[in-house]
């Protein structure tokens, strides 16, 4: 009797990455932005390292000394539409993409100086959203997903006045030259609505 031979096809079931995953992406690559930035300020270097989000190319990446590192570049969720913001003790203004972070900003020096970027990917039920902020506690950086949130809240300190100055010392923000803002304290757009609340810190 021949022998009789059985072959065996394996399917590998390749599992979609999780909200959860996609996170952990994006935050491995803020942290190489920051520990350059941290490195470079612990030897007393100068360095040129951009953490930029950049919804028509799809990507979410880190820029060194002008040279995109493969290794350090993750795709943006497509289907989305993106939209950025600042926000500061004025209110909240709309920015144009790329948005280029040239460093994390440290503490910031006063309650009027506070400043946070809000980078949001909206669908008819989705949403993602990147938030960057320079506040007295220091540099934080989020990410979240979720479906359908119809509106977020974005708190800055209450101040006697609104400050002139535009945008906040030594913005987070990467830009050639400073553009005239429209502030306002809400914004409404076809999926969602952002609002500034003034809370009261003293």
């Amino acid at each position: 009797m021949n022998p009789a031979f059985l072959f065996l096809t394996f399917v590998a079931a390749v599992r979609p990455m999780s909200d959860t995953d996609v996170q952990q992406r994006y935050m491995r690559v803020h942290h190489v932005w920051q520990d350059l930035h941290l490195a470079a300020a612990r030897d007393e270097k100068s360095i040129s390292s951009f953490l930029v989000i950049d919804p028509d190319k799809s990507e979410f990446r880190v820029e060194t000394n002008g040279t995109i590192d493969v290794n350090n570049v993750e795709g943006l969720p497509r289907g989305f539409k993106w939209s950025a913001y600042v926000v500061t003790a004025r209110g909240i203004s709309p920015i144009p993409f790329p948005i280029r972070l040239k460093s994390p900003r440290r503490e910031a020096s006063s309650d009027s100086d506070v400043e946070q970027i809000w980078v949001i990917g909206a669908q008819k039920d989705r949403r993602w959203q990147f938030d960057v902020s320079g506040t007295k506690e220091g540099h934080t950086f989020h990410i979240g997903s979720g479906n359908g949130i119809p509106k977020y809240v974005i708190t800055v300190p209450e101040i006697d006045a609104r400050p002139d100055q535009d945008p906040p010392t030594a913005s987070i923000l990467d830009v050639e030259t400073t553009p005239e803002r429209k502030w306002s304290d809400r914004i409404v757009t076809e999926w969602y609505s952002i609002e500034v609340q003034r809370i009261n810190r003293r």
